[in-house]
């Protein structure tokens, strides 16, 4: 299982900083929920990531071979492919939650909002930068309120009133607050599959993350609980101006959710674009196979 980010505060000297720190970032996480459908900047000016001949091993497996594509600012962008083609290994890179990135068994580099999160900061920087949701289940015994709470606190925010502001403007970015304010006060072991779901997701966006990486967000939610996901984080991309960023082997999934997608197999990139243009006849035919459902 992946690291969980929300168990790595980042390193910090002075409490009363961070609190400012939180302060600033929730008034941009409310700054987004206010403007709601508002159009995202360019996001042929902004870049959220940069992937630059990527590779990476498990001892003698090459699990990623010089990868390179660009994610921008306010679109859904979905690395995707049969099972074991690499996507998840390289969300997993984004995030810094594998071992060994920066290290021998990786070469290349990954910058997010133009730092790199290989070489210029440490795993515990670069796992806010790109926050990952979904990464580990929720403690039972916390209520829903404590675990929203939790990444403020361990940036030393910890009065009521102000933690209470960040998480409700959290929820309106989310448009999860209709689900979970009721619930705060009840325990997250209680919460259906998409409340859990979207509470790992509010936890990320408390990191006031430039890039937000989901894997398999709709896997295992009904039909209608997909939809109210699919809305989510489209709605995150635009109002927050952030790239979010999928691992998927299901090919509706992308087809539904992403606006561009990459297709990996065996660990290279194949090709990046629309997937209505992936599943085109122009199209690299072992990309079109995964969109036809003939590969997986």
């Amino acid at each position: 299982a992946m690291p969980g980010l929300l168990d790595c505060p980042a390193p910090c000297s002075k409490a009363n900083s961070d609190a400012n720190d939180v302060v600033r970032a929730a008034e941009r996480v409310l700054a987004g929920a206010v403007r709601g459908g508002a159009a995202a900047p360019s996001p042929v000016a902004n870049l959220a990531i940069e992937v630059r001949g990527f590779g990476f091993s498990y001892g003698a497996f090459r699990a990623l071979d010089g990868v390179s594509f660009e994610a921008r600012a306010g679109e859904v962008f979905a690395l995707c492919g049969p099972r074991g083609c690499g996507a998840q290994t390289m969300l997993c890179a984004i995030g810094r939650t594998l071992p060994g990135v920066g290290e021998w068994e990786s070469e290349g580099d990954i910058l997010v909002a133009g730092t790199s999160v290989v070489h210029d900061v440490s795993p515990d920087r670069a796992r806010n930068l790109a926050a990952t949701a979904f990464a580990k289940g929720l403690p039972e015994e916390q209520s829903v309120f404590n675990a929203l709470a939790r990444p403020l606190r361990l940036r030393g925010v910890h009065d009521d009133a102000a933690l209470r502001d960040a998480i409700d403007a959290a929820l309106d970015a989310a448009g999860a607050g209709s689900l979970l304010a009721p619930r705060m006060g009840g325990r997250t072991c209680s919460l259906p599959p998409l409340d859990q779901r979207l509470v790992r997701l509010v936890q990320a966006l408390l990191l006031d993350p430039q890039v937000l990486l989901v894997e398999e967000p709709m896997r295992g939610l009904s039909c209608e609980d997909a939809h109210f996901m699919q809305g989510t984080l489209r709605r995150i991309a635009k109002s927050r101006g952030i790239a979010v960023v999928i691992a998927s082997c299901d090919a509706h999934e992308v087809d539904a959710l992403a606006d561009r997608a990459a297709f990996f197999l065996e660990g290279r990139l194949v090709e990046v674009g629309a997937p209505g243009e992936l599943a085109s006849p122009n199209a690299d035919y072992r990309a079109r196979s995964f969109f036809e459902g003939r590969m997986r």
